[in-house]
C-alpha cells in the first residue's frame, strides 16, 4: 500500500541518512528564523515530502531514477531525500546576498499573494502562494544570483503556504508575464536548465499551475526550449490566459484571490515591489556565501 511505501521511505532516510533528524531541523522553509518559516521535515510534513517524492518516482517499490540526471542507473529511494537535504545545506535557498538584491532590484520574481480555494472558509487563506515573473523588466546581469531569486522566491512560497495552512498543503502557483520580454534578458541556456534542474530535484510535487499571460513570439520562442526539458506532469499545467479581458477576468478571479490581481491585468492591487521591503527580516549572506555551492555541489554548479 501507499501507506506502507510512505512508512519504508521514512525508515531508510533515518536510518540511511547521517545525522538526518538534527540535520533537517536545520534547513526549514524560507530559513532559520525567516518570516512565516516552517520546517522541511516534521511529524506531517515529512510524511507529505515524502509523499511528494513518491509521487515523481511512480511509487516505486525498489529502486528509482529519480533524481532523474543523477539516477539514470538507479537508485535507492532515500537517495533523492539526502540529495535534497544536502542542497539545502550547502544552497541555503533562503540566504539573501547584496548580490542577489541588486539582481532582483526590480522584482522580476517574487512570491505575493495567495489563489482561491473552495475548500476554505477563512477569507481563502489556505489556497496555494503565488509567485509572480515579471520576465520583461529585467535582463540577467548574474546568471548565479539570477537562479537564486527564483529559487528564494519558490522556497519562500512554500513556507508561506505551510505557515498559513499549519504544515497541511506548501504548495504554489506560477504567474509568467511576458509583457516587453525579449529573448536576449534571460541567461544562457545552461543557467536556465540549471535552475529547472533544481526545480525538480528538489521541490518535487510543490507546483500546483503556471499561467502564461501577455506571451509574445520571443516568449514563445524560450517556452518552447523549456518545454523540451520539463517533464509531462509540469508541461500539463501550463495555462494559457486568454487575451479577451472578459474570459481573462473570469480564468484569473477563479485562480488568484481579487486583492492580489494587479491592476494590470485587470484587477485593483496596485503593489509596487519594494527589495528593501521584501528582503526585510531574511537571513542575511555574503555575495561568497551565495556562491560556495558551486564548488561544495558541483552537479548543480
Amino acid at each position: 500500500s501507499k501507506n506502507k511505501l510512505v512508512q519504508d521511505l521514512s525508515l531508510a532516510a533515518r536510518e540511511r541518512i547521517p545525522d538526518f533528524e538534527s540535520r533537517s531541523s536545520r534547513v526549514p522553509w524560507s530559513g532559520p528564523g525567516g518570516k512565516n518559516s516552517w520546517k522541511w521535515w516534521g511529524s506531517q510534513q515529512g510524511k507529505q515530502t515524502l509523499v511528494a517524492y513518491l509521487r515523481i518516482m511512480k511509487w516505486s517499490k525498489g529502486e528509482t531514477k529519480f533524481p532523474f540526471s543523477l539516477c539514470k542507473d538507479g537508485c535507492g529511494k532515500e537517495f533523492a531525500i539526502a540529495h535534497t537535504l544536502e542542497f539545502r545545506e550547502k544552497y541555503k535557498p533562503w540566504c539573501i546576498s547584496p548580490a542577489l538584491k541588486k539582481e532582483n532590484r526590480k522584482g522580476f520574481v517574487y512570491a505575493r499573494g495567495y489563489s482561491t480555494t473552495l475548500n476554505d472558509k477563512s477569507k481563502n487563506m489556505g489556497g496555494h502562494a503565488l509567485v509572480w515573473l515579471h520576465g520583461g523588466i529585467h535582463s540577467a546581469e548574474d546568471p548565479i544570483q539570477w537562479i537564486r531569486a527564483f529559487i528564494n522566491a519558490l522556497d519562500r512560497a512554500v513556507g508561506d503556504n505551510l505557515y498559513r495552512t499549519g504544515g497541511k498543503v506548501g504548495k504554489f502557483n506560477t504567474v509568467i508575464d511576458g509583457t516587453g520580454f525579449s529573448v536576449g534578458q534571460i541567461p544562457k541556456f545552461h543557467f536556465v536548465k540549471n535552475l529547472v534542474k533544481i526545480m525538480q530535484d528538489h521541490f518535487p510535487d510543490r507546483l500546483g499551475v503556471i499561467l502564461l499571460i501577455n506571451f509574445s513570439r520571443p516568449a514563445q520562442l524560450i517556452l518552447g526550449l523549456i518545454k523540451k526539458i520539463i517533464s509531462k506532469e509540469v508541461r500539463e499545467k501550463l495555462i494559457v490566459v486568454p487575451d479577451d479581458e472578459e474570459k481573462r477576468r473570469e480564468l484569473l478571479e477563479g485562480l488568484i484571490e481579487k486583492e492580489f490581481i494587479p491592476r494590470s491585468l485587470g484587477g485593483t492591487d496596485d503593489y509596487e515591489f519594494d527589495d528593501k521591503e521584501y528582503y526585510d527580516k531574511t537571513v542575511s549572506c555574503t555575495n561568497a556565501e551565495t556562491t560556495d555551492y558551486l564548488k561544495t555541489m558541483p552537479y548543480h554548479a
